[in-house]
């Protein structure tokens, strides 16, 4: 599959709990360059087949990118938040991802460990609110087998791209 960004952000703004999240065109725009350079950051990742692991192997590449460049930036920006100070949110928001991009390696070191830690096995993950968010028709897709991360990301890339 040739992935390009446009896909990835034509299913985003199918996806219910990303609209309701990002309403403002300046945020969209935001995303939706995001969603442009996603291909490439996760180029080593596309084919693999989706699992807990390969999931979070994504978001982690895909949280690293974030944290480059001016993208924290643009999001905040793109928030318009009264209640607090830009800086802060900013700061604020450096700093979850860097527990994120901290915490993901211990996970992604032995999943079946964590899993277990959870009490949950990997289609209780992928199908939580929490975890991998997949839809009834994503989780159908992922049961029959050679689901990849690019068809992922074609058709429900908030599970990897957004945080639940």
């Amino acid at each position: 599959m040739n992935l390009t960004g446009q896909q990835i952000f034509d299913a985003l703004l199918r996806d219910p709990s990303f609209t309701s999240q990002v309403q403002s065109d300046e945020g969209r725009v935001v995303w939706r360059d995001l969603c442009e350079v996603i291909p490439e950051a996760l180029s080593e990742f596309l084919a693999q087949t989706v699992s807990v692991t390969s999931v979070f192997n994504a978001k982690l590449a895909i949280l690293k990118k974030i944290s480059e460049g001016d993208w924290v930036d643009r999001i905040v920006d793109s928030l318009k938040n009264d209640l607090i100070d830009a800086s802060e949110l900013t700061f604020m928001f450096k700093d979850m991802l860097s527990r994120f991009i901290a915490a993901i390696p211990e996970i992604i070191g032995d999943v079946s460990v964590f899993l277990s830690s959870q009490g949950i096995d990997e289609e209780t993950f992928l199908g939580h609110p929490n975890g991998g968010r997949f839809t009834e028709a994503t989780m159908t897709r992922w049961k029959q087998g050679n689901f990849t991360v690019a068809e992922l990301l074609a058709t429900q890339p908030g599970s990897i791209i957004m945080n639940g």
